[in-house]
């Protein structure tokens, strides 16, 4: 199984392409995470595409272009959410990036309801140990954690199209 993944320099982006086999990339320095035909490029051949770097409304419109792409075939896109999604967090200073994550579940709730071959997974963790809230001080999930949650979702008997967790 060939999998794409962006955002891999760091973080659980990191995680996954240390971790599964087989795996291409693109980050950053392979042009704009919203060129979404320059993003397919790279990843037509994959059987996975796992959406996880955060650019701005990036993610929503990756997932909706590979989707259009993929939609007659049996490939899978994960998506990497937020349990921001869910619920409205406490604090300031992250209203786009919510709005961003929200949009994201948005089209993958569209996609969901077509029933196409092609299956849409939303992965919503909770906290996480990455640079982007180390200043919290709070419970928070590993980025191997979050592997294992996408391994699972990707293998299961039965399609788990969203699941939401959070560390303990």
């Amino acid at each position: 199984m060939k999998i794409g993944i962006t955002g891999t320099t760091d973080g659980i982006g990191r995680t996954l392409s240390e971790r599964f086999k087989d795996v291409l990339t693109f980050n950053r320095t392979d042009g704009p995470l919203d060129d979404c035909a320059l993003v397919f490029s790279k990843f037509s051949t994959c059987d996975v595409f796992i959406n996880n770097a955060y650019d701005s409304d990036a993610q929503p419109k990756l997932l909706d272009y590979f989707y259009k792409q993929w939609r007659d075939t049996n490939k899978k896109i994960v998506s990497i959410g937020s349990v921001v999604c869910s619920y409205a967090p406490s604090g300031e200073g992250h209203e786009h990036y919510i709005d961003h994550k929200k949009k994201l579940r948005q089209v993958h709730l569209d996609i969901v309801k077509q029933k196409n071959p092609c299956r849409s997974f939303l992965v919503n963790p909770g906290p996480t140990d990455t640079k982007m809230i180390s200043h919290r001080h709070c419970a928070k999930l590993t980025t191997d954690q979050i592997y294992k949650i996408i391994r699972y979702v990707l293998g299961a008997e039965t399609y788990i199209p969203e699941i939401f967790f959070y560390a303990e």
